[in-house]
């Protein structure tokens, strides 16, 4: 049989296991139940410099950029197209003839020499200058819709007394279809498209020579083309644009004028403000 102090010393070792057994237990589940740490939040962006570039606007904003309204002030000069024709001056002849007095001058058609009386070439001559003032509204980034007054300041066609007088007023309702991306909010280029039509007269001379049979004698005369007072147009321009707010321009256009058919180029310098 083990002493007293044998079995104090085993009693010890007991306590000493359990207590080391229940601080063992006691850490881990104190470890277990610690809360994960939290993710580390990012931090907050810095706010933008004050001189830092703006976001771009979308395009779809850049319609409350437009300029809309447009006025324009032009001089158009007139190139009249002739061909050849026999009897210029003579009964019938879209022509009106008159000698270097402004007196009007029919030649019979018999009397003259052969080629005496005639347009031997084809061509496009200089004919009315006219002065134009305008007025667009853009509708959309690509079409603008406008109308054009004005009058002829000079190369209106001679007439006798008995003719109608030179139509002198210019009026035409006019559309453009623009080329390009937001050309009404920025300077640039801009080139376009049109067709346009309305009232006027063009009118344009070439000279005759004319030879009587038996005489050697030639003699020149001035043969007026009068057009009627009706056209249509169709043409192209461009605006150079040193602002969003206007620029000059050009245009190059035909026009085709009816009863009677008399066709037209007409080139066009103006200057557009817009507001």
């Amino acid at each position: 049989m083990p002493g007293a102090g044998a079995r104090v010393r085993q009693r010890s070792l007991r306590v000493t296991r359990v207590v080391a057994t229940l601080t063992l237990c006691i850490c881990s589940n104190a470890h277990a139940k610690r809360p994960a740490p939290h993710p580390q939040a990012p931090a907050e962006q810095a706010p933008a410099a004050s001189g830092a570039a703006a976001t771009p606007v979308p395009d779809s904003l850049a319609s409350w950029e437009w300029v809309r309204n447009w006025l324009t002030l032009s001089i158009q000069q007139d190139l009249v197209f002739h061909s050849k024709l026999q009897s210029a001056c003579s009964a019938g002849s879209p022509y009106l003839c008159f000698n270097a007095a402004k007196t009007p001058t029919e030649l019979m058609a018999s009397g003259a020499a052969p080629g005496g009386n005639q347009i031997s070439s084809s061509g496009a001559l200089v004919g009315t200058l006219r002065f134009l003032i305008g007025f667009d509204r853009v509708v959309n980034p690509h079409l603008s819709l406008g109308v054009r007054l004005g009058s002829v300041i000079s190369g209106k066609a001679l007439t006798q007394p008995q003719e109608s007088p030179v139509l002198a007023l210019h009026g035409e309702a006019r559309l453009a279809i623009w080329v390009g991306r937001n050309v009404f909010s920025r300077a640039g280029f801009r080139p376009y498209l049109l067709l346009s039509g309305g009232v006027a007269e063009a009118d344009g001379k070439i000279t005759v020579d004319y030879q009587l049979q038996g005489d050697p004698r030639i003699y020149k005369l001035d043969a007026w083309k009068r057009s009627g007072h009706t056209f249509v147009s169709p043409g192209l321009g461009f605006q150079a644009a040193f602002t969003k707010h206007g620029g000059p321009l050009a245009e190059f256009r035909y026009m085709q004028f009816l009863s009677p058919s008399v066709p037209v180029l007409g080139l066009q310098l103006g200057y557009s403000v817009g507001f």
